[in-house]
């Protein structure tokens, strides 16, 4: 059974959408996966920040 993120509605495992709201019903799975990516598009974009200010400094 998929619980809806927005009303709390209980619905089957085969909807693609809530019965009571119509909120599209995702795999937790999915935002796992999405919370991963962002986080590692962050720490590459930090890494490349570093090593741009980095190779301006002279040691």
């Amino acid at each position: 059974m998929k619980k809806c993120y927005n009303c709390s509605k209980v619905n089957k495992d085969t909807d693609n959408y809530c019965r009571n709201c119509g909120y599209i019903l995702k795999n937790k799975k999915y935002y796992i996966t999405l919370g991963v990516m962002v986080i590692s598009m962050i720490v590459i974009l930090a890494i490349l920040i570093l090593l741009i200010i980095l190779s301006f400094i002279k040691i």
